[in-house]
């Protein structure tokens, strides 16, 4: 850093903000972000526990965790109707496990029978209807998992795509964006 022991944000010209208008919201979201940091004088990043093992007992111990525990649950598949190469499921910002179907290489993670055992405890999960989901762009998972494995998504509270949309509508729709706010 050149200003060692200093926290810095970057973001745009102030005055730029006059000439595109999308740079008014940037500029107001990494000021805001700003005005937290100075509460601490320590970069404090969030830790997160991610389970990405393709280890099936592990998978499914979570599984029955978030059967029995039935909290909020933030759902993500990572694919299309041709396959689908992993679904991350997280049950706060900082606690998540990954269920890979395939490995960098391209290939299956597990054999046909375990797949089935943890598909059959996906379904649970998914279509427990007391259990709450959050998904970024609902539409299309729901729509990927039913047509694919006939695994519908049941009490979906809150898409983070159209919330989006909805409070944000002359932003970047992307994932990237929404992330950096």
């Amino acid at each position: 850093s050149p200003l060692p022991h200093t926290k810095s944000i970057g973001t745009h010209d102030p005055a730029e903000a006059f000439r595109v208008a999308e740079y008014h919201a940037y500029i107001e979201f990494d000021t805001r972000r700003a005005c937290q940091q100075t509460g601490f004088r320590r970069l404090e990043l969030p830790v997160r526990r991610i389970q990405t093992e393709a280890n099936h007992l592990l998978i499914l111990q979570q599984l029955e965790r978030c059967m029995a525990e039935r909290a909020l649950l933030s759902v993500d598949i990572e694919g299309g109707v041709n396959g689908i190469s992993c679904i991350g499921i997280a049950r706060s910002p900082s606690d998540c496990f990954v269920i890979p179907f395939f490995d960098r290489q391209g290939n299956r993670t597990f054999t046909e029978d375990v797949e089935a055992t943890i598909l059959r405890a996906l379904a649970h999960v998914l279509a427990n209807p007391s259990i709450p989901k959050v998904l970024q762009h609902s539409l299309y998972d729901n729509f990927v998992l039913t047509y694919i494995y006939r695994m519908p998504i049941f009490r979906v509270v809150d898409d983070t795509m159209v919330k989006h949309m909805e409070y944000f509508c002359e932003l970047p729709k992307s994932l990237a964006f929404q992330t950096s706010i």
